[in-house]
């Protein structure tokens, strides 16, 4: 060392800084090793996923700036645990459905009202484990009638019935609906066992989602901030 010569401190990470590095260690891809089948895996694989890992890093910049911009800090231990885990999930799936879902956790990881740690890992595995179709269907038993509203469709008059038969006239298409309503009641977030039952219009109608189906909804659910 020189006398008389100090160096500079070494720059501080940004929370941009944390945020990337979790998302680079959640999505980092198997260390490449020596050998011909391993370049030619590489070759093969390679570009595909790094198209895959750049669109993530661009819809986790989108989050990152959104956070930002509301002061919202962004490194707590449950946010880059949140970050690193989705995007490894982002890196393993090819549906944009699952993206915008993946994206909104993220987003709400960061938030004050954030669920428990616990919960934010379990609903990320939800949306590892199940697919667009279960949320499609889970949204429906939130509020049948508001499906129906909402898209314009005129509601079946029935005085006595389930609220299958009310979701076979929603428009909604849905391969194999009773190993999704099975996948949903098994986790806890919806009633399935009424799905026939005979019952009066208004039994028919109500919403079967539980108390956790209905926090997992909204939990991937982009939110807008106020302008203020």
């Amino acid at each position: 060392m020189v006398s008389g010569m100090s160096l500079p401190d070494p720059p501080k990470a940004t929370n941009s800084d944390l945020a990337y590095a979790a998302a680079a260690a959640g999505a980092s891809l198997v260390p490449v090793v020596g050998g011909a089948v391993v370049e030619l895996v590489s070759a093969v694989f390679g570009p595909p996923l790094e198209r895959r890992q750049q669109g993530w890093f661009e819809e986790l910049a989108d989050v990152v700036r959104t956070l930002q911009e509301n002061d919202i800090p962004l490194d707590s231990p449950e946010f880059v645990s949140a970050v690193a885990t989705a995007s490894r999930i982002a890196l393993g799936t090819h549906l944009q459905e699952k993206i915008a879902m993946l994206k909104a956790a993220v987003l709400h990881a960061a938030l004050p009202d954030r669920p428990a740690d616990m919960i934010t890992m379990r609903f990320l595995r939800f949306i590892e484990e199940l697919d667009p179709e279960h949320f499609v269907l889970l949204t429906f038993m939130r509020d049948p009638a508001g499906h129906f509203d909402r898209n314009e469709i005129e509601k079946p008059n029935i005085y006595m019935g389930g609220l299958g038969s009310i979701f076979a006239q929603s428009g909604i298409a849905i391969s194999n609906v009773q190993l999704v309503l099975r996948d949903i009641s098994d986790r806890g977030l919806a009633d399935g066992g009424s799905w026939n039952t005979l019952m009066t219009a208004n039994g028919a109608w109500s919403p079967r989602t539980t108390a956790l189906g209905n926090q997992l909804l909204d939990f991937v659910t982009l939110i807008e901030f106020d302008e203020e």
